[in-house]
């Protein structure tokens, strides 16, 4: 069921050749997720697409800037989602385009925070060194 906010209706409307993308509420607005990733955000009548080093460059050259907030002690604390050029509410290609490149962003932005994977089979793994006794294996205690 679509959201009751008329902008966040139009916007899932003009994504639709996207794939799946889902409105989730989202600090009083909504959140757009495509394949679990969150690549927009609307707020009011105002939709952000999430950008990144390779395209930020798109949006200074509109004229756009990023959403900001006042964080603690005064300081001016900018999101990386930056406010869409108007006119593309009214061409579902071209704002298809932009979702496209946020959605790479946002997807380059979750490459780099996640962990590096752990040990895959346990022979790779060690055992804690709270387990191991000198001159012996590994230490097992029941847990009964």
């Amino acid at each position: 069921m679509p959201p009751a906010d008329p902008l966040v209706s139009r916007v899932l409307g003009l994504l639709l050749p996207l794939g799946p993308v889902e409105a989730r509420r989202l600090f009083g607005g909504h959140g757009l997720y495509l394949d679990g990733v969150i690549f927009a955000l609307a707020f009011g009548d105002t939709l952000f697409l999430k950008a990144d080093a390779k395209t930020t460059g798109d949006f200074e050259r509109r004229g756009l800037g990023p959403i900001t907030y006042q964080g603690r002690h005064g300081k001016m604390i900018a999101l990386p989602y930056w406010e869409i050029p108007a006119d593309l509410l009214e061409d579902g290609e071209a704002l298809c385009s932009w979702a496209r490149k946020a959605h790479a962003a946002a997807r380059r932005f979750e490459a780099r925070k996640k962990p590096a994977p752990a040990a895959s089979t346990p022979r790779e793994r060690k055992a804690p060194a709270s387990l191991l006794r000198p001159g012996r294996g590994p230490r097992f205690e029941p847990d009964f």
